[in-house]
Parts: structure tokens; C-alpha cells; sequence
């Protein structure tokens, strides 16, 4: 894999998390998702620091014990910085965030049955990935036939607006 920037990647809320969780532990905070709506924001990265930046996608994934679901999208525009928490260090990136209304949320058990899916984490056997991880282009394809044409709108207008002038 090149260190060429990255389109998309999936990025991980767990509503529920307990002081042992990772980001959780580090930072000694609680998130959820649904406290944010649309706005300037940032959001934790674990992995790839080094390809994500302005126009990066962020497919957010709320955990529920079950498939989930795809419940909000942050579009980058900035690089990742790291930032000292109680318990260590912890990498965000800035961009803009949106919670995606409750009936256009994706499914995640929808995505699951899918015979195109990869079978990747968190639609997979496995539900565990790391912030910033890669999301390949056929399983950003299966999200995005999957998402409300209007944040198709929203994603496309925030990230040609991040694009470099010609």
C-alpha cells in the first residue's frame, strides 16, 4: 500500500464504553456520538495518521452490540495532531462533523448480508478495528449505495471544496 492519501476510513463510536475502553482510558472521557450534530469537530484516529488529511472521509460505525450501524460522517480537513490526555497521548483530526439523522443511519446487519462485503470489521465476524483504518473502494461503494442521497450531496460538496485549486 502506498502512503498516498486515503479516501475513506472507518472510524469507531462505542456509546457505551467503560474506563478500560481504549480511547476511553486514555483520554478518561465518555463520547457518543449523538451529543454531536453538524459542526466543526475532531475525532479520534488510531492508525494510518500519516494518510489521512483535507478531503479523507470518515464512515462513522456506533456500536450497538449487535451490526451497528454507520451513524455519522466527518470530512477532514486538516491533518492528524497528537494531543496529551490523563492517560497518554491520543490523535485527532478536524474536519466537519455530522450525525446523521436516525432514519439514515445504515444498517449494519444490511451491510452484513450484502454478498459484495468484503467481511471486513465491523461487518464482519469481528466488530474490532482501529480508528483510521483503510476502507477499500468496493466496500465504500456497498456504504455509499447505502447512503441518504443528501449526505451523498453533503460528502461530495465538502470534499470538492477541500480540493486543491487547479
Amino acid at each position: 500500500m502506498s502512503n498516498a492519501r486515503l479516501n475513506d476510513v472507518l472510524l469507531g463510536n462505542n456509546p457505551h464504553p467503560t474506563p478500560q475502553s481504549a480511547w476511553s482510558k486514555v483520554s478518561h472521557r465518555e463520547y457518543d456520538l449523538l451529543t454531536w450534530d453538524y459542526n466543526p469537530g475532531s475525532w479520534s484516529v488510531a492508525c494510518h495518521l500519516n494518510r489521512i488529511g483535507p478531503g479523507t472521509v470518515g464512515w462513522i460505525y456506533r456500536a450497538d452490540g449487535s451490526y451497528g450501524h454507520v451513524a455519522g460522517l466527518i470530512v477532514f480537513n486538516d491533518l492528524p495532531y497528537p494531543q496529551k490526555e490523563p492517560g497518554g497521548t491520543a490523535h485527532y483530526c478536524d474536519g466537519l462533523l455530522w450525525r446523521l439523522p436516525r432514519e439514515w443511519w445504515i444498517d449494519g446487519a444490511r451491510v452484513y448480508i450484502d454478498k459484495r462485503w468484503s467481511g471486513r470489521a465491523p461487518f464482519g465476524e469481528v466488530r474490532r478495528f482501529r480508528n483510521g483504518e483503510y476502507l477499500k473502494p468496493n466496500d465504500r461503494q456497498i456504504l455509499w449505495d447505502l447512503l441518504h442521497p443528501v449526505a451523498r450531496e453533503w460528502v461530495e460538496d465538502k470534499v470538492r471544496s477541500l480540493a486543491p485549486s487547479p
